[in-house]
């Protein structure tokens, strides 16, 4: 839950300044939820974060069962609201903060410890003609015989492994994606690309839309998108999130300015991080990503302003002292690593962003002719490649002809091969490749005529292998349909 939480602390916003709080002070219950943004940020520090939360737990299950004044053998339940909280909270898993006030968890747990230790106080103020009632009522003759101390002990001790599992449980079982993606989202603010990498790879059987965009994001960082995106499995389940309007909704909001920004395509990225600014106030996360995107545009007075808005919030010193320095000096910009590797993508001719499918990051690639660096080809390839365009993706192998092509590219290639012979003669490399694709189709060929049932050891046997992908990979952009989460949003690229 604290990586969780993390993310959630950056999908906010909080500062002690009163005039960037009014927009949230004047909604319902706005001081309740500045409460929980505070409490929030804590999770700059996940382990500081989790050790206040603990005991904010441990506080009020203890006045619970003071208020409640609950004999030995009941003791025990003055633990069930907290559990019920953390129950909730892994129920909602991203809901958390996706399309919702990131503050309610936090701020009902702390409307909750208030009053009780409101409640607390009134007890202990008449503790006196409290105790008196509460000894006639447990009298020796009318309390109920204890269980044995033995007995007694097992019980609690299973009563505390139920109350610690059953999130967990919830968390495995509703959104078992939680995990994993919240922590690749915290090792991209730390720019830990191996890290994603490997905890993609740790969870290959887990299918999800996020998962994959924030695994293609670092390999477009190591510089093995060409080798190794197919290595986990791209057949998306529902993610059981729901919009700010209560429809099933697929999700993509969690991954597209990342996605955009990755990808060279800062005019779409800036567009909707100032969208998701308009529907749900400031946030970190947004503020963060203008920030860079202004740097990059050379607009060093915005950037200016929102380093200004970041410096309000407590705790995001580090950001500022790593961009600040940025401002008004471009070759500090194309320095920087990460700013260095997002601009070899950059579009090299202007158009609209409604001309594309959405997500932009996947459709302008798709259809994209021009690019000034080898990067931007991959890109164009494995979007095609993904998307299933085998006729795009042909035509834009033409550069690569003679050569010895990438892996997934190479492995693509020989799925045209039947159809079009004239593949291996262009690239005499691939004759290898083409035998191993046809013992592919001799091995698969039962399965061929109901694709959706093949088994799941043709993932394990054939992991990283693009015509397994091709023939039984994501086969609802295959079908040109998809669940009902995506039915209700834009079409556009599976």
């Amino acid at each position: 839950m604290g990586d969780l939480l993390r993310i959630t602390y950056e999908q906010s916003f909080f500062a002690p300044d009163a005039t960037l709080m009014l927009w949230l002070w004047q909604q319902p219950f706005g001081s309740l939820w500045i409460l929980g943004r505070a409490l929030l940020t804590l999770y700059h520090w996940p382990l500081l974060g989790g050790f206040v939360l603990a005991l904010l737990l441990t506080a009020a299950s203890w006045l619970v069962g003071y208020c409640l004044r609950l004999p030995l053998r009941w003791r025990w339940a003055q633990f069930l609201p907290a559990s019920a909280w953390a129950t909730w909270t892994a129920w909602q898993g991203p809901g958390l903060y996706f399309q919702h006030e990131p503050g309610r968890a936090t701020g009902a747990l702390l409307l909750g410890l208030f009053v009780c230790a409101v409640d607390a106080f009134i007890i202990s103020t008449f503790k006196a003609h409290r105790s008196r009632r509460h000894n006639v009522a447990a009298s020796p003759a009318s309390s109920p015989t204890m269980p044995a101390a033995p007995l007694r002990l097992i019980l609690m001790c299973a009563f505390f492994l139920a109350c610690f599992a059953l999130p967990m449980a919830v968390t495995h079982l509703r959104h078992p994606y939680v995990r994993p993606l919240s922590r690749m989202q915290v090792q991209l603010l730390r720019q830990d690309w191996q890290g994603m990498v490997e905890t993609a790879h740790d969870h290959a059987h887990l299918s999800y839309r996020p998962l994959a965009a924030f695994y293609a994001i670092a390999l477009v960082h190591t510089g093995h998108l060409a080798d190794q995106f197919f290595d986990i499995r791209l057949e998306y389940d529902s993610l059981r999130l729901t919009n700010r309007n209560g429809l099933p909704d697929v999700g993509s909001d969690l991954y597209t300015i990342d996605g955009d920004y990755h990808a060279g395509l800062f005019r779409p990225a800036t567009h909707k991080a100032m969208e998701l600014m308009t529907m749900q106030g400031p946030s970190l996360f947004a503020l963060k990503h203008l920030t860079r995107l202004a740097l990059l545009d050379d607009d060093w007075a915005l950037a200016s302003k929102y380093l200004h808005i970041l410096r309000q919030a407590p705790f995001e010193h580090a950001f500022i002292a790593k961009y600040e320095p940025m401002v008004g000096h471009p070759e500090l910009v194309q320095a920087d690593p990460e700013f260095a590797t997002v601009l070899k993508t950059v579009p090299v001719e202007d158009s609209f962003e409604g001309q594309y499918q959405q997500p932009t990051f996947l459709g302008f690639a798709a259809v994209r002719i021009k690019g000034n660096t080898p990067e931007a080809l991959v890109q164009s390839l494995m979007a095609n490649l993904y998307s299933k365009r085998m006729p795009d993706f042909l035509f834009r192998c033409q550069p690569l002809v003679g050569t010895t092509p990438p892996p997934a590219v190479a492995e693509g290639l020989v799925t045209q091969a039947m159809k079009n012979p004239d593949i291996l003669r262009a690239f005499p490399t691939l004759q290898m490749d083409f035998q191993r694709y046809q013992g592919f189709l001799h091995a698969v060929s039962p399965y061929l005529h109901d694709r959706a049932s093949a088994p799941q050891q043709l993932f394990d046997q054939y992991r990283g292998y693009y015509p397994y992908y091709y023939f039984f990979g994501n086969l609802r952009a295959t079908r040109k349909t998809d669940d009902a989460e995506k039915s209700k949003s834009k079409a556009g690229v599976n």
